[in-house]
């Protein structure tokens, strides 16, 4: 038969009470109740070696995203999208800048940003989740159309 037996190192409901409102009280304290030392105070950029480096390159490829989706819808350099990203020139559907569209928005959401940003991050992802759900529709409805889904 076992029993249990309640040691000094054992944990009782009492301390874990008192544990858990200390813990509360520091990481309030910090700013942060969840990861208390994850973050830079007042900012999205992670507390760990080359922290800010890869902060400022996911910033930069995410402008380099918007960059070119912009160019693609525009169609100004048909060439290059012809040549070296055939998924975003007029001959492909939607997925691809939807895929791209979702990705951006997830990414920007998954920061502490201010009330702008994550409306317009909100709107993006929801405009390539239409993308996608645009791309099925015309793929069960018009199989036999000359543009590829991808």
């Amino acid at each position: 038969m076992l029993r249990l037996v309640r040691t000094p190192l054992m944990p009782t409901p009492k301390s874990i009470a008192n544990i858990s409102s200390a813990s509360f009280i520091v990481s309030a304290s910090l700013g942060n109740s969840r990861f208390p030392l994850a973050r830079n105070r007042g900012s999205t950029v992670p507390h760990t070696p080359a922290g800010p480096f890869w902060a400022v390159l996911n910033r930069l490829l995410i402008l380099v995203q918007v960059i070119f989706l912009i160019l693609s819808e525009i169609g100004w350099p048909n060439a290059l999208f012809t040549r070296f990203l055939p998924f975003l020139n007029d001959e492909h559907g939607v997925a691809a800048i939807g895929v791209l569209e979702c990705l951006i928005g997830a990414q920007v959401n998954s920061h502490a940003v201010a009330d702008f940003p994550m409306v317009a991050a909100f709107l993006l992802f929801s405009i390539g989740c239409l993308n996608l759900i645009s791309v099925r529709i015309l793929c069960i409805t018009q199989s036999s159309s000359g543009l590829t889904t991808f």
